[in-house]
Formats: C-alpha cells, sequence, structure tokens
C-alpha cells in the first residue's frame, strides 16, 4: 500500500468585501493498491473525522458500498488511519455518508 496525503483549499473567488462563497479546507489521502485506490478526507473543521469519499478501480471512481469496506484494502486504509492516532470518527459515502459499522471494526482487530 502506498499512501500519500496532501492538504488542500477549493474554495470560490473572493468578493469585493475578501468574503468566499465557499471555502473548504481538508487532508486528502489517497491509498494505493495498484489498480485500486481509495480517497479519503478530513475537513479542518471537523478534524477528529474522516470520510472515506471514493472507491477506484482500473481508473473508474464510484461510491462505496457495503461489499467494498468489507475488502482488505479498506480495512488496511482504515487500520493506516486508526493507527495514524488522529481520528475518531469514520466515515464512507455510498449516497450518504455512513458510519463505518462494528463488522469492519471487527475484521481489522483479526489482522
Amino acid at each position: 500500500m502506498e499512501v500519500s496525503k496532501v492538504y488542500e483549499i477549493d474554495c470560490s473567488e473572493q468578493d469585493e468585501n475578501g468574503y468566499y462563497e465557499w471555502y473548504y479546507e481538508y487532508d486528502l489521502y489517497e491509498f494505493s493498491f495498484g489498480s485500486i485506490k481509495l480517497h479519503a478526507r478530513s475537513y479542518s473543521d471537523t478534524p477528529k473525522e474522516v470520510s472515506f469519499f471514493a472507491y477506484e478501480k482500473d481508473g473508474k471512481r464510484s461510491s462505496y458500498n457495503n461489499n467494498l469496506i468489507d475488502q482488505p484494502e479498506f480495512i488496511e486504509a482504515l487500520k493506516y488511519l486508526k493507527n495514524f492516532g488522529v481520528y475518531e470518527k469514520y466515515r464512507f459515502f455510498n449516497g450518504s455518508y455512513s458510519a463505518v459499522p462494528q463488522s469492519v471494526w471487527r475484521k481489522l482487530e483479526n489482522t
């Protein structure tokens, strides 16, 4: 597994008063397992929370489903973040954001 972490700011142009219409500041993670990549981010306004938002295989992105979060790649990425020791809340995007279920945490404990 290769991991990259990049700090990013995504925002609109400033208006004449110096305000933004929208402004997002976050750490972006990419976990690479050859042809499989997992993408997660943690926003600066919720620093104890990390969310997996995209699964990519052979360059094709999708959101997560229960089959994907049971895969060894997801477990390994989750273990990496848990060992990182910063986050307390873990979510994944499957149309809306959901908490990582206990069944996945049990698999992580057995690795």
